[in-house]
């Protein structure tokens, strides 16, 4: 069912334009085709108003020609209804029904491990960017199971541990469900039958590795959940709560994508998430660890580059955008996946 989007203030010219809220517009114009109004290029989003978004604004609704053209979005206004109007007209059907094919006699050797690292929209990154959190951090365990005798395919296409988007048809379009018959049939064309399972989602990857772990022909043995948004809204459902032997699942409630020096030198937050936000999954099994600050390797906050007034160095708030490239949530993924396969055959 559609809800539409919501923004806390005005944003555009004149506008409060908190950061959130501004992200929020222009990942929406974005979403706009430019023969609906949207823009010729597509905007940066990084929460600040500029004159590019306010242009970006004033053309949509000059294109639509709207009662008031100011360049400004408002909370509830007809600027944003419009905006709504014309993304619920863009949803597309759910899925077909799943084909999942039967499970095998399960065997005991390492080289049938499958490690599946799913990440969100944006997250399409080259090893090394640290935008690319999920590709980084599947580089790294790949790494280290070769330390422990796991031999991997030389090719990527068949490779066991890899990384891959939520939807790869429609990454950048949030309106839809994950691929989930794609994801099936990349893993068991590449291991019919694993002895092992692990998948690893951000955002709306985390949305793609729910809907995975419960249409498995078999529980996967570890799931590991990093800030999982549910639908364009964050909405979420008991039917794509995670399935697995064992389940980390992570989840920040600072911003979607920028904190400023303000905000993290007096260590208050002026404006809370408003968009692609992981929801809390609370069961009795599997609780959800709410994470504050950027942290390194061993677990201990990360420390801005500059000097607050006062001349210390304040701990970075950890945000959407960069959870999935955190060095300590990532050792512990590592850490679990190590652990689960040290009694497997070589």
């Amino acid at each position: 069912m559609w809800q539409d989007y919501t923004i806390s203030a005005s944003v555009g010219l004149g506008g409060k334009n908190r950061p959130d809220d501004v992200g929020t517009i222009q990942i929406l114009l974005n979403r706009i085709p430019l023969q609906s109004g949207g823009p010729a290029t597509p905007l940066v989003t990084d929460g600040k108003s500029g004159p590019k978004t306010e242009t970006a604004i004033k053309n949509f609704q000059t294109h639509h020609a709207l009662a008031v053209i100011d360049s400004k979005v408002d909370p509830g206004g007809n600027t944003l209804k419009k905006i709504n109007a014309l993304l619920e007209a863009q949803i597309l059907p759910e899925e077909p029904t799943l084909v999942v094919p039967p499970a095998l006699p399960r065997t005991n050797k390492l080289a049938n491990i499958v490690v599946i690292g799913i990440w969100g929209w944006r997250g399409d990154g080259i090893p090394g960017d640290p935008s690319a959190g999920i590709v980084n951090g599947i580089e790294k365990i790949r790494t280290e199971l070769k330390k422990v005798g796991f031999v991997d395919a030389e090719q990527e296409e068949k490779s066991k541990v890899w990384s891959t988007s939520w939807n790869p048809t429609f990454n950048s379009f949030p309106f839809v469900n994950p691929a989930t018959q794609t994801h099936l049939d990349d893993l068991y064309g590449r291991e019919p039958n694993p002895t092992y399972v692990a998948l690893i989602g951000h955002s709306l990857g985390g949305f793609a590795a729910c809907r995975l772990s419960n249409t498995l022909n078999r529980p996967p043995d570890y799931v590991a959940l990093l800030d999982p948004v549910f639908g364009v809204h964050g909405q979420s459902s008991p039917t794509v709560l995670p399935r697995g032997a064992r389940v980390h699942s992570w989840y920040q409630d600072n911003a979607a994508f920028v904190v400023t020096k303000v905000e993290e030198c007096s260590g208050n937050l002026l404006a809370g998430i408003s968009l692609f936000y992981g929801r809390e999954i609370e069961n009795a099994e599997n609780p959800m660890q709410k994470v504050i600050h950027q942290m390194d390797a061993q677990g201990n906050p990360l420390k801005r580059e500059d000097t607050c007034a006062d001349g210390t160095h304040a701990n970075r708030f950890i945000t959407h955008a960069d959870i999935d490239s955190d060095q300590y949530l990532w050792n512990t993924i590592i850490k679990q996946i190590l652990s689960d396969v040290a009694g497997l055959e070589r």
